[in-house]
């Protein structure tokens, strides 16, 4: 029997070598520094990872390394907000895996099953930011008994308690797009054809949660900027760079994890299909990146160019989303999810074997 395009796709990376340049250059001269709380955060994490997750899901869970995640990304939030911060990570990543991993994922092949998940997510995740739901999705959400959904609480009740409307309003916006977006990438990936590198670029925006960790920054911050801020052309331009950057460095360094699993519905595996050569596609995946890179800083001169309101607090944004694109990157080598380490990293360059 014929082998589907995954299957052969699979088949052409086995056993390659890959080279991937530059990343002593990638994001040189952004700040990166860990959370002084960090120490506290672990104890913390452990404690909650412990009681949420049994066997393979603890397990998977303790190796994304939640609290050293955490403490790069907002390394100046308070102990409150970065527990909450890295509390809503935690729901992220465990609730991805839920319908994307094969080593756990129970919904990944049932797109059905995936679509309520999904909506009792959405119902979840609105009562519990404060926004008002029917009486008969409330009695839903009273009688949600998964921990893959409930534990997006413990951040949804502080947001809720410390938000205003339209802060509330623009997480979940995000959540949203991230559950839409989720629910095409489960589609997508019961299809007998791959994606196009644009069509999976378009929908990685959401896939990859980034949005929905942005939308808390100025509750890490403790900050608030105006409205006309936050929607302006420019803010928006910044949290798109801020996004792409983060999900193809993601690509880029998880590809060894995604191929081990099976998984080529990404970015360097589309773009050697596309190009019939691994090594192409990541040197081309790497030039996206950088272009990420540069248009981001584009992006902050004209936000602060265009906006004379707020200019501290735009500063502190701005610095913010370098902190995490940089503690996405330097996180990468310190957890077992990726199986990378920083030493893997030889005269800036890292060699995998496929």
């Amino acid at each position: 029997m014929a082998s589907t395009p995954r299957e052969a796709l699979i088949k052409s990376f086995k056993g390659q070598k890959i080279r991937i340049y530059d990343l002593d250059k990638v994001m040189s001269g952004w700040p990166s520094v860990a959370n002084p709380n960090l120490d506290i955060l672990r104890h913390d994490v452990q404690a909650r990872t412990t009681k949420l997750f049994t066997g393979k899901r603890r397990e998977i869970a303790e190796a994304v390394n939640p609290a050293w995640f955490g403490s790069l990304w907002w390394p100046y939030a308070g102990i409150e907000e970065l527990r909450i911060a890295t509390y809503l990570g935690m729901w992220l990543f465990s609730w991805d895996d839920e319908t994307d991993s094969s080593a756990i994922a129970s919904l990944n092949k049932d797109y059905s099953s995936g679509q309520s998940f999904r909506r009792r997510t959405w119902l979840y995740v609105q009562s519990s930011l404060g926004f008002e739901i029917s009486a008969a999705d409330q009695q839903v959400v009273d009688q949600e008994h998964d921990v893959l959904i409930t534990s997006f609480g413990t951040a949804g009740e502080a947001i809720r308690n410390s938000c205003s409307l339209e802060k509330r309003q623009l997480l979940l916006d995000e959540v949203k797009y991230f559950l839409n977006c989720q629910a095409e990438e489960q589609s997508a990936t019961l299809r007998v054809d791959l994606p196009t590198v644009e069509q999976y670029r378009s929908n990685r925006m959401g896939t990859s949660g980034v949005g929905v960790l942005l939308a808390i920054t100025e509750y890490c911050c403790r900050t608030n900027l105006p409205l006309e801020v936050t929607q302006s052309g420019a803010m928006k331009w910044l949290w798109d760079e801020t996004n792409s950057a983060i999900w193809m460095a993601n690509d880029i360094l998880s590809i060894k994890k995604e191929l081990d699993n099976d998984q080529v519905d990404t970015l360097v595996p589309l773009l050697a299909h596309r190009y019939q050569d691994a090594q192409v596609a990541v040197d081309i995946a790497i030039s996206m990146l950088k272009n990420a890179l540069e248009n981001f800083e584009k992006a902050a001169a004209l936000l602060l160019a265009e906006e004379p309101r707020a200019r501290e607090d735009i500063i502190k944004f701005i610095d913010a989303c370098r902190f995490a694109c940089t503690a996405n990157f330097k996180w990468s080598f310190n957890c077992r999810r990726y199986g990378l380490k920083a030493e893997d990293v030889v005269d800036g360059v890292l060699e995998l074997t496929l």
